[in-house]
């Protein structure tokens, strides 16, 4: 059965040193909905910048953390009530944006919907994205997402809602790592969270990997969802994304993989972040993002 689609495109680059990722929204919410014509979605618009307040940092200067993270705080909590929302009346929500720290509020929102059902989660990532703030150098809120949902670093993320953690280790997988720090890389060993290097994928082949990924999520429960960082591909095909890094995963790869997802009822939600127009190269990295989003809905 065809969900109807919930697409929420989330305006926040307070987590990364480039905030101009909150911009990938707006160009979503521009772009998507007619890619989607046919479905009539629900669209949902979330900006959390005032005019003209993107900054462009190489890294979050000390005397603006504070900050960064209660703005940081704000999106994550008004993301995961939409996300709980859309989810309760039955739609399948593709949420857009903005800097990786909206997975704290994507994937809350998700297990907020239905407290009695757990979900795991394959995360497409050239980073690990689980510093917590005793790890992180950059002390930047985007490299922290997963470390939150599984109940550790600060303390408004990890008890949003109410309830923690959101989201098992079992119930993890990464896919594409390939530029990460000691302290995170130590911290999911720790929790023998499995990770697929890209090294793995190129030794082997993404199918491969996938469904091994897939199998280790789906272990505990059949419910899971996708979270896709843009830097997970390739830089030659993704240049519009926060941090690029050398190497990564095939687009045509892996579209296979997630064709027609909307109408499997046991995939919850799809995320796909750290869009940054303002680095995009003639469109490439829209239309890696319009390719992704297509292939999720259609099962034709």
């Amino acid at each position: 059965m065809k969900r109807k689609v919930a697409l929420i495109c989330v305006g926040n680059g307070c987590g990364a040193p480039d905030m101009r990722t909150a911009n990938g929204a707006a160009k979503a919410a521009e772009v998507l909905p007619t890619l989607l014509k046919n479905e009539q979605p629900e669209v949902f618009y979330m900006d959390f910048h005032p005019s003209g307040s993107l900054e462009v940092v190489d890294r979050i200067p000390k005397d603006e953390r504070a900050q960064r993270f209660i703005q940081t705080t704000q999106a994550v909590k008004s993301l995961s009530v939409l996300v709980t929302d859309v989810l309760k009346r039955g739609l399948f929500p593709i949420v857009i944006g903005g800097d990786h720290s909206i997975a704290i509020g994507t994937w809350s929102g998700v297990k907020l919907a239905n407290l009695d059902r757990d979900f795991g989660l394959l995360w497409f990532d050239a980073h690990m994205d689980a510093h917590t703030t005793e790890t992180s150098e950059s002390y930047s809120p985007h490299g922290m997402p997963l470390s939150a949902l599984m109940g550790y670093g600060y303390p408004e993320w990890v008890k949003l809602g109410g309830v923690t953690p959101k989201l098992h280790p079992y119930n993890l997988a990464q896919i594409g790592i390939r530029s990460f720090e000691t302290g995170e890389a130590n911290f999911l060993k720790e929790q023998n969270v499995k990770i697929f290097f890209q090294k793995d994928v190129d030794n082997r082949d993404l199918p491969s990997v996938y469904e091994e990924a897939f199998d280790r999520i789906t272990k505990h429960t059949p419910y899971f969802g996708i979270s896709i960082d843009i830097d997970a591909f390739d830089p030659s095909i993704a240049p519009g994304t926060g941090t690029t890094e050398a190497g990564g995963l095939q687009l045509e790869a892996l579209l296979p993989l997630i064709k027609g997802l909307r109408s499997d009822p046991n995939c919850l939600c799809l995320e796909i972040a750290e869009f940054n127009p303002d680095k995009d190269e003639g469109d490439k990295t829209l239309n890696l993002l319009t390719k992704l989003v297509e292939t999720v809905v259609n099962d034709d």
